[in-house]
């Protein structure tokens, strides 16, 4: 430890310490606990600084053998507020949520939903039959489900192998 000089001010300044390296081991903080999982990150406040506190709703993409399927949750929302768009191997939901009439002009004491048109796109994997893709719109979750080719789909091969 470097002896600390006073300089007539209320805090000591350490003679060795780097200015920046405070500001470096705060940001080696905020990336370590990002690729720690969810579980360390307070989720709800990540839309507020990356997409200026608009609405973004989660989702949800699995694979099996025979299709893919990508669940949003779009709670508050009415079939004819968004849109799905499949152009080649990405789906893309666009829309709007808005704020109802009667809140619009309130003054607000505290609030925490969020407002406003969103996108959000997924990309597919190769193989799959987007002229089938079935939607479907429950309790505020929309399920879109898109097949995988036939020729795609997981299957057993049996490979012979020749003795030399």
């Amino acid at each position: 430890m470097g002896l600390i000089p006073w300089k007539g001010k209320r805090e000591p300044v350490r003679v060795d310490e780097n200015p920046f390296e405070q500001i470096r081991a705060e940001m080696d903080r905020i990336f370590e606990s990002f690729f720690e999982g969810p579980s360390r990150i307070s989720w709800p406040e990540l839309p507020a600084v990356w997409g200026g506190g608009a609405f973004q709703p989660a989702l949800d993409v699995a694979e099996t053998d025979r299709e893919v399927v990508v669940r949003a949750e779009l709670p508050g929302l009415e079939s004819d507020d968004f849109e799905i768009d499949i152009a080649g191997n990405r789906v893309v939901i666009t829309g709007e949520k808005r704020e109802s009439h009667e809140l619009h002009d309130a003054e607000h004491c505290y609030s925490e939903c969020r407002y406003g048109r969103f996108e959000r796109a997924v990309s597919l994997p190769e193989g799959v039959d987007t002229d089938r893709a079935e939607a479907e719109f429950a309790n505020g979750v929309l399920t879109l489900r898109i097949p995988k080719l036939k020729s795609v789909q997981a299957r057993k091969i049996k490979v012979k192998v020749k003795k030399s």
